[in-house]
């Protein structure tokens, strides 16, 4: 069997994205979305969703490289710089050794939870720039919140030919490549089998889109995606704007579920997904 999870990441970042994420399911094939636990528009745009879009699967996008943590700073003092704001990527990689793993658990849980106390169900965790594969502690990390919470994740970047997929695995420490393969092996947390990043910035398009589908393996497969509308709060948020347009109107273009739906795919969320 073909499964096909198709989740859109940065809910939560502001009212359009959100507003977009929501269209595309609605109108398209996304499937699930990750929350933003730590932005200021995430808890009421999650309650609409729950409501305007009750079979969107919704998760928490872990986050350690964007905003100000949900701890006191006092509690996650390796983690942000001097204005108590969680540090860029660049910086957060030179820091990966110096990160302290009981600060780290600390947010990611202080997330998890504020997401759950919204009353919602927990479909699975990613991060936000990937950020959980960096290293092996944070992969491990992730993975023992995800089966403590008893939620699925996503799973680490594989196969994908690509030049961004070079780039992202480029990016991580050499062990933390390899622990990720390992682990997601291993782990009984239920995961994908393999995730899709290439339809992103100049490659998301149609075309990019519907080869992705055409070329699924047997197996349960994940696009990553970021589909919205613009505002000027993405602006000012972003360098990720116009092309979330773009996305959007890709994911909702009839003949993508068309093509899903010719080649026998399952369209699905990481809670339909039998235990690993």
């Amino acid at each position: 069997m073909r499964r096909l999870i198709v989740n859109a990441d940065d809910y939560g970042v502001t009212p359009g994205v959100c507003e977009g994420i929501r269209r595309a399911h609605r109108e398209g094939v996304v499937t699930t979305t990750t929350a933003m636990m730590n932005m200021p528009h995430t808890a009421p745009e999650l309650r609409r969703a729950h409501v305007e879009t009750p079979t969107l699967g919704l998760g928490v996008h872990l986050m350690l490289t964007a905003g100000v943590p949900l701890s006191p700073a006092h509690a996650v003092t390796s983690l942000i710089d001097a204005a108590g704001r969680f540090v860029r990527p660049p910086e957060f990689v030179a820091r990966l050794e110096d990160l302290r793993m009981d600060e780290v658990e600390r947010e990611w849980e202080a997330q998890i939870e504020a997401f759950l106390a919204l009353g919602l169900p927990l479909d699975h965790l990613d991060s936000h720039h990937h950020t959980s594969y960096l290293s092996p502690r944070l992969l491990d990390s992730m993975l023992g919140l995800a089966q403590r919470y008893g939620c699925a994740t996503r799973p680490a970047v594989t196969d994908e030919k690509t030049s961004l997929a070079r780039e992202m695995i480029a990016s991580f420490a050499p062990q933390g490549v390899a622990h990720a393969l390992a682990a997601m092996t291993s782990t009984p947390v239920k995961h994908a089998d393999r995730l899709y990043v290439s339809f992103f910035d100049k490659t998301a398009t149609l075309e990019r889109l519907l080869a992705i589908v055409s070329a699924l393996p047997e197996g349960t497969s994940e696009i990553m995606c970021h589909p919205g509308l613009v505002d000027e709060a993405l602006r000012e948020a972003s360098g990720y704007a116009d092309a979330r347009e773009r996305e959007l109107l890709c994911l909702i273009d009839p003949t993508v579920r068309e093509a899903i739906e010719r080649y026998g795919i399952r369209l699905c969320r990481y809670a339909d997904l039998p235990h690993a």
